[in-house]
């Protein structure tokens, strides 16, 4: 081999060295490049789902409150307005029982006459002759005729007479025989009327009583059953607005949590892409580069050769 051959070998061989070292070297700034654009890609999108997480929790739980919270003012007004109608109720209730009350009390002392009258037998005995003595009508007419016939015998001088006594004696004994029927008539007919007559005005009573008793407790059950349909309509009101609080608050830590994560995608899509960038334009550099070395090595080799030759003697090597 001729000194210039060698000299021309030496540099290429050290042209080749310098050129794989820089190309390691890129091709090392480029994997570090994207592994910090990893890394730090990888950290913001950690940070976007823990923050995304976090927001979402706190919407639940918020919304959760605000569920609970219209549960509780739902559940309190029905209970607020089931004791108003209850109180209604109630007092119409009591109303009633005061229109009945007076009957009540007549049925009571009713039933206590009733139960006197079976007890002392007052209402089981039978017609006898003080009741037909005291009858008004047997002795208004028996005084009526012994007067008349006392009257005629005195006008005639015969007052005291044996035929005046006859004569009032058969005049008693015929009224009797004519009244006694007549007597136990009206005895019954006058139980009977004042009987009637106390039932039948019991009767006009207590119809009066059942319908101001039903109109009052009618009245009543309207307004518990108005009072209790406002309490149902208030709560779905509530809970209704509740549910939408709630709805709305979930929705939107979602829509946010998912623009979090999104522009983190979005950053660390932009690291990634920025990191290829920069990795591929240094290797592409470090291959300029080297190519650049190469044609410069090509191109001088015959004048370094040359010099070596010179300087270096020239001749061949066994």
């Amino acid at each position: 081999m001729t000194w210039v051959a060698a000299g021309t070998a030496a540099v290429s061989i050290g042209s080749s060295l310098y050129s794989g070292n820089k190309a390691k070297k890129a091709a090392q700034q480029a994997a570090a490049a994207q592994a910090a654009a990893a890394n730090k890609a990888a950290g913001l999108q950690s940070e976007a789902f823990t923050n995304s997480g976090k927001l979402q929790s706190d919407a639940a739980l918020k919304g959760s409150g605000l569920l609970s919270q219209g549960y509780q003012d739902s559940n309190r007004n029905l209970t607020e307005g089931y004791g108003q109608a209850n109180s209604t109720l109630t007092s119409g209730l009591n109303s009633a029982l005061k229109f009945q009350q007076p009957y009540a009390n007549l049925g009571t002392q009713a039933s206590g006459l009733l139960s006197k009258g079976l007890e002392d037998g007052s209402l089981t005995r039978g017609f006898n002759m003080s009741d037909f003595n005291a009858d008004p009508g047997y002795a208004f007419r028996k005084q009526q005729g012994m007067d008349g016939i006392q009257s005629s015998a005195a006008a005639g001088g015969g007052l005291l007479s044996g035929a005046t006594l006859k004569a009032l004696n058969g005049y008693n004994s015929d009224l009797a025989s004519q009244e006694y029927q007549n007597a136990y008539n009206r005895f019954g007919n006058d139980q009977a009327n004042a009987f009637n007559r106390l039932s039948s005005t019991t009767q006009i009573g207590q119809s009066a009583a059942n319908n101001m008793s039903n109109m009052t407790y009618n009245n009543a059950s309207n307004i518990a059953g108005n009072q209790t349909s406002l309490s149902q309509l208030i709560s779905q009101g509530l809970l209704g607005s509740a549910n939408a609080n709630a709805a709305g608050i979930t929705s939107s830590a979602g829509f946010n949590a998912d623009a979090l994560v999104n522009s983190a995608n979005a950053k660390a899509q932009g690291l990634y892409n920025a990191a290829g960038v920069k990795a591929n334009s240094t290797i592409q550099q470090s291959n300029i580069n080297n190519q650049m070395l190469s044609d410069v090595i090509k191109s001088g080799s015959s004048g370094i050769g040359a010099l070596v030759g010179r300087y270096g003697g020239g001749g061949k090597t066994s």
